[in-house]
């Protein structure tokens, strides 16, 4: 009888899991497509409104869907061709993993920007690290090579 119950125990773990699993894929699945298109308030949508976005390349962590219109206000603004590639999701309960190139040409360049910048293209490699509550995302760090971007932009040949 313990056997039957540890294994029907196990088995609806697994399914509740799955299921858990699969709405984190979507959630992650339907962020980089609005990425992709530029759409902010779709994915504004997916967050909560307490939650905490944060990457190396922030100065201070970001709140909400305003903090992530903020953000990508800026990120589309200053490369109007920026696109995402998923190239892997690892899902664990309500946690996700997410690498991805992140492609895009700095044709607007921000006020203090060196003006070598503009034109650059570049590709970085990036991996986020995502945490969810009622189905949509409560915190995301994001990583990439802050290095590899300076190089790509010019920066090392002009200092």
């Amino acid at each position: 009888m313990k056997k039957i119950f540890t294994a029907a125990l196990l088995l609806f773990s697994n399914f509740s899991f799955g299921q858990s699993g699969k709405n984190t894929e979507a959630v992650i699945k339907q962020k980089f497509e609005a990425m992709n298109t530029h759409d902010l308030e779709a994915m504004g949508r997916l967050y909560l409104d307490s939650a905490r976005i944060q990457s190396v390349g922030f100065t201070e962590t970001q709140i909400g869907p305003p903090g992530i219109k903020k953000v990508y206000t800026r990120y589309f603004k200053g490369s109007p061709n920026l696109s995402y590639q998923v190239t892997k999701i690892i899902l664990k309960d309500s946690e996700a993993a997410v690498t991805y190139t992140s492609t895009g040409t700095l044709s607007n360049v921000e006020e203090g920007t060196p003006s070598y910048m503009k034109g650059k293209t570049y590709t970085l490699l990036n991996c986020a690290i995502f945490k969810f509550q009622d189905g949509k995302i409560m915190t995301e760090m994001t990583y990439f090579d802050q290095v590899s971007f300076l190089r790509q932009a010019g920066f090392f040949d002009h200092n």
